[in-house]
């Protein structure tokens, strides 16, 4: 949520300020001002502005700005997206599977292969025997692949 605040702020400033249309994605790259984002409170913030500003306090310190540059270079030479589960946690979008599945049960497990496969609402299941294309970002298969290994040798067949 707190990521979701920053980029939402930056778009709704954008629009509502100056009057230009700006992506989510091309917002994840651009910041604002202090003054700029303290103007974007969010509905759901309005009540307790100081906990705004301790937000938008953190998005314009060197720390963060550093910490947040070094971990999006990674994450833009990710093959594919990281996941399809939204900003659901893995048991919302276990149970947002199950629900929209017949309430099949769906295992946190389960529930992380799958959302690296599609929407909890779509037609994807979790298949052992699926190959690394069978996931958005191969490298899924391989972490998926090496937890197997290892909880068998711990837990047995």
């Amino acid at each position: 949520m707190h990521y979701e605040a920053r980029i939402q702020a930056v778009v709704t400033y954008h629009g509502t300020i100056l009057g230009t249309k700006v992506t989510k994605r091309d917002a994840m790259s651009m910041t604002l001002t202090r003054d700029q984002y303290l103007q974007m409170i969010p509905y759901w913030c309005a009540a307790y502005p100081q906990c705004w500003e301790r937000m938008v306090d953190k998005w314009c310190s060197r720390e963060w700005e550093e910490t947040h540059n070094l971990c999006r270079e990674p994450r833009l030479m990710m093959p594919g997206v990281a996941h399809h589960q939204g900003s659901r946690s893995l048991s919302g979008y276990a149970e947002t599977w199950s629900t929209s599945h017949g309430g099949q049960p769906c295992s946190i497990f389960k529930a992380f292969a799958m959302a690296h496969k599609g929407k909890a609402t779509s037609d994807v299941d979790y298949n052992p025997v699926d190959g690394p294309e069978a996931y958005s970002n191969a490298t899924v298969h391989n972490r998926l692949s090496e937890y197997i290994s290892m909880a068998r040798e711990v837990h047995g067949p």
